[in-house]
């Protein structure tokens, strides 16, 4: 089947690359507007040969078939093109010539087409199919024992949090602000904050990305508002449009004035500003960026620490792996020496650690549906808290999908994994949601329906207009490399290419040799958890080109998760079958956990 599916290739090859010297020799397209042509033409051509000649067997219909070869063409597709954007617009020549890019991406993609192909587009259709009533039955089965207790979970949390963050928020307002002030100034002169920084960003130092922290102490200092409750609502921005915030606060720090008039900003939650007030007076910019670094530090050693003590004793073994690849995952691919330091970034990514390591040390007792649920509504509501659109949404709703299915109590089967991990979805997003809600509800109360108008046109502006999908690709590609700060790019790109890659094989070796169908299905959801990465990037296009640079840093759960599914798929290729034994997994009764136990 290989050597047939790479002949397909090669004929798919010639067609992409025909058409491709056409678009480019007799139009004004780019390389790679010309291959957003080329590529679904050769697409067309590979399906109907590869269904006709190569897996002439298969039994599943077009209706069945196309949308699932799209879909793994499309993982291909990504790979394909992420290659051939860096050698084209990163390397040197002749790697930069757009048909030997072609032909060195096509390559490298034809492999991870080939598995998606073979395992899942033209297999035999033999899985018993759940028609909709019968899904909607059993998910409402599964969940109504705990419906109401759940529903209360997910609808109170997100009150009681955000009143207990509302009255913290009250009380921060005036705590010796003369003294932050002072801090602020003696940050300028020793270089911890650098006037402009919007164009120079900052360095590994004094943290990536000074435009927020700037941005946040001009907020935490900014106490004109009479009105301490309006204040406690939505802090107040004073720079103007084209102005950047290093500048606005090195200009207001001193005198407490400014020529712009109060600018409530009510887009966010503003947990950052809140805690700056009340640790501003107490320590210098520099040592709280220290505290930060060594509080994420400390957080992620234990994630990797904790996970690599439960592999020791023997504890569950594609548990540990997973957070073992979680915990040194995000010490290397989550841009730890650019944004841990961070006054924006830097308490939005200790939530999501946070979250890791409970689950990391709860997952031994096997969590219930009801704690899992408590555990994602509280995520969501200090995510939500803490986040200033820097990526802790899709990367906290990622972590869900993939994670929680593995903390589950040992008996669950397949469909009660995947409704537990919706459910634990729904509540992270719900929560979220609705201390958003509350929020805005709240600040429309006191400063009136601009609040709404304003929200809508930043998140409009975020979202919509013409789409542009080369920049869209090039900013994607060229953000990649800020979470390796310093190290080549190709670390970054073919570094992630390999997680890809490797996950796609331990994903194939799991569906292959597991006899377990639950494991089967955790697998996947730690693999299509990677989704929402991609969704979010997509439909939030506009605020990516802007901020790729570190929006980019959210494919460390790709590292991860990709990883992870390499290590898994190793080990049930190497564990015999049929033997009797004590489980490498608490769901794998097929296959026998250790040496001991042979040689016992």
């Amino acid at each position: 089947m290989l050597s047939g599916y790479a002949v397909v290739g090669g004929i798919g090859f010639l067609v992409d690359a025909g058409v491709l010297h056409l678009l480019l020799a007799t139009t004004g397209m780019g390389p790679v507007g010309a291959r957003l042509v080329s590529f679904p033409i050769a697409l067309a051509v590979t399906f109907f040969l590869n269904r006709q000649l190569v897996f002439a067997g298969s039994r599943h219909s077009l209706a069945v078939a196309i949308p699932a070869y799209v879909g793994v063409q499309g993982v291909g597709y990504l790979v394909n093109m992420a290659i051939y954007s860096v050698l084209v617009f990163s390397s040197p020549w002749p790697l930069s010539h757009p048909l030997v890019a072609l032909a060195v991406a096509s390559g490298i993609a034809l492999f991870v087409n080939y598995i998606g192909a073979r395992r899942i587009v033209f297999t035999p259709g033999e899985t018993r199919a759940w028609s909709g009533s019968e899904l909607l039955h059993t998910c409402w089965t599964i969940l109504r024992p705990d419906a109401v207790r759940l529903g209360a979970i997910v609808l109170t949390l997100p009150l009681l949090i955000f009143s207990a963050y509302f009255l913290v928020s009250y009380l921060s307002i005036g705590r010796d602000v003369e003294t932050a002030r002072r801090h602020i100034l003696a940050a300028y002169e020793s270089g911890d904050l650098v006037p402009g920084s919007w164009r120079d960003r900052g360095n590994t130092v004094i943290g990536e990305h000074q435009y927020n922290d700037c941005l946040i102490l001009l907020m935490a200092i900014d106490q004109r508002l009479e009105n301490r409750w309006q204040l406690a609502v939505s802090p107040s921005a004073p720079f103007a449009d084209g102005q950047q915030p290093c500048d606005a606060l090195q200009t207001f720090a001193p005198t407490n004035q400014t020529e712009i008039g109060v600018q409530p900003y009510h887009r966010y939650l503003h947990a950052q500003t809140v805690l700056m007030r009340y640790i501003l007076p107490l320590a210098e910019i520099a040592t709280i960026r220290w505290v930060f670094s060594s509080i994420l530090s400390l957080l992620i050693i234990a994630v990797a620490a904790f996970a690599m003590f439960r592999l020791t004793r023997g504890d569950d073994v594609f548990d540990g792996l997973l957070f073992v690849s979680i915990g040194f995952g995000f010490a290397r691919w989550f841009g730890f020496e650019s944004f841990s330091q961070s006054l924006g970034h830097a308490p939005a990514d200790a939530v999501a650690v946070l979250f890791a390591l409970y689950l990391c040390v709860a997952s031994h007792r096997q969590l219930s549906r009801v704690h899992l649920v408590t555990a994602s509504a509280l995520f969501g509501c200090f995510t939500i808290l803490t986040e200033f659109l820097t990526g802790g949404l899709p990367l906290g709703l990622a972590m869900i999908v993939g994670i929680t299915p593995f903390v589950l109590r040992s008996s669950a089967n397949r469909v009660e994994i995947a409704v537990s991990a919706a459910t634990a979805a729904a509540a992270f997003v719900i929560a979220a949601g609705l201390c958003l809600v509350i929020k805005l509800t709240l600040a429309t109360l006191v400063f009136g329906p601009d609040v709404i108008t304003d929200f809508a046109s930043s998140l409009g502006h975020r979202t919509a207009g013409d789409p542009d999908p080369v920049k869209w690709l090039r900013k994607v590609i060229g953000g990649l490399s800020t979470p390796v700060g310093g190290l080549h790019y190709f670390m970054a790109g073919f570094g992630l290419l390999l997680a890809v890659v490797g996950g796609i094989w331990g994903w194939q070796k799991i569906q292959s040799l597991s006899s377990s169908e639950a494991f089967r299905t955790k697998a996947t959801l730690l693999a299509g958890s990677n989704l929402v990465l991609l969704a979010w990037l997509i439909v939030f296009w506009q605020h990516t080109i802007q901020h790729a640079w570190f929006m980019d840093r959210i494919f460390v759960w790709t590292y991860c998760s990709g990883f992870a599914l390499f290590a898994f798929g190793v080990v049930m290729s190497r564990s015999p079958r049929g033997k009797p034994g004590i489980p490498v997994h608490r769901h794998e009764n097929g296959l026998s956990r250790s040496d001991e136990t042979r040689n016992g």
